[in-house]
């Protein structure tokens, strides 16, 4: 459900949800299993996680969810930076380790962020885009419970990435899972009212999803090449190859 927030976030906002007639696809084989992981997601999310968020949301002022968010987008740079060096960005690699550095110590361990308004650029480089990078392009679509859209590839590049977490060697167990339910509970309320917009569009919700999912990741791997490609013949969002 986390993952599918992200990705619902990414597409109202980029105004890329296109709707379309349900098809099958033969980048998602297993898709009984599939919708039925997407329908479990969906009522633990309406159930379960959304009310928390939104309780969440209620009692923790604005200024304290923009310390956590930036807290964790810092722990993440960390990955960034790791998958900035295995696809041989050194120039990104530099910058978002200076990112990591001022904001560890400037920003007081990330709460704060002053790298961006210094000009440091933020990164998204995930193991999942580093894979693809190395050559494995195609992969499986594959819905996992609780997370949400993903992909073979990109599901072994997810447990590397929570590898690549450094709050996750904590020794404290109870430390450990309080800050990962904190990310997720943040993220989840950072996309608070964006469902609507989906559900209007979306002919059938799961494959609007899945589209997108390729979409994204497409548009992700090729550091945005293949949407500007599409723009270029007036292709558009909504028609960006995988």
């Amino acid at each position: 459900m986390l993952m599918r927030s992200r990705y619902l976030s990414a597409c109202v906002l980029s105004g890329c949800l296109m709707t379309s007639p349900v098809q099958a696809d033969e980048r998602d084989p297993i898709e009984p299993f599939n919708r039925a992981m997407f329908s479990f997601n969906q009522t633990y999310d309406k159930y379960l996680l959304k009310p928390v968020a939104q309780g969440y949301n209620f009692v923790t002022p604005k200024p304290v969810q923009g310390m956590v968010r930036n807290f964790f987008a810092n722990m993440r740079d960390v990955g960034v930076m790791v998958n900035d060096l295995l696809q041989g960005k050194p120039a990104e690699a530099t910058s978002d380790f200076a990112r990591i550095i001022i904001n560890t110590t400037i920003g007081v361990g990330g709460l704060a962020d002053f790298a961006t308004p210094a000009g440091l650029e933020k990164h998204d480089e995930d193991t999942g885009q580093t894979f693809a990078k190395w050559g494995y392009c195609d992969s499986m679509y594959l819905v996992l419970p609780f997370l949400g859209p993903s992909t073979v590839r990109d599901t072994m590049g997810y447990v590397a990435d929570v590898a690549l977490t450094p709050y996750m060697y904590l020794d404290n167990d109870t430390y450990r899972y309080g800050l990962t339910a904190l990310n997720i509970l943040q993220k989840r309320t950072d996309y608070l009212g964006k469902e609507g917009a989906f559900n209007a569009v979306a002919v059938d919700q799961y494959t609007t999803m899945r589209d997108f999912y390729f979409q994204h990741r497409a548009y992700q791997i090729s550091d945005g090449q293949i949407a500007d490609a599409a723009l270029d013949t007036g292709a558009g969002a909504g028609t960006m190859p995988d």
